[in-house]
């Protein structure tokens, strides 16, 4: 694949036209292909069950994608709810 495709890149550019920085998102991945995204986001939240790879430049690990993983994190953390 041209390494010029990937998550982050088309990320960017749908940034972009909101005039909105990478470091100002939250992003939610679980394979090596979310690395980058993970590593360049403001928050990078992998899922316990994820790549080793990707879990490594994590800002938060949040439970596994067959257990709410990304609702628990929004309510816990964005809504406020425990």
């Amino acid at each position: 694949m041209d390494p010029r495709v990937s998550k982050t890149a088309g990320l960017i550019e749908i940034l972009k036209l909101h005039h909105i920085d990478l470091k100002e998102i939250v992003t939610f991945g679980d394979a090596d292909n979310d690395y980058d995204m993970t590593l360049n986001a403001g928050i990078g939240v992998v899922m316990v069950n994820g790549s080793d790879k990707t879990k490594s430049v994590a800002d938060y690990i949040t439970d596994d994608n067959d257990h709410d993983d990304i609702g628990n994190y929004i309510e816990k953390f964005i809504l406020g709810k425990q």
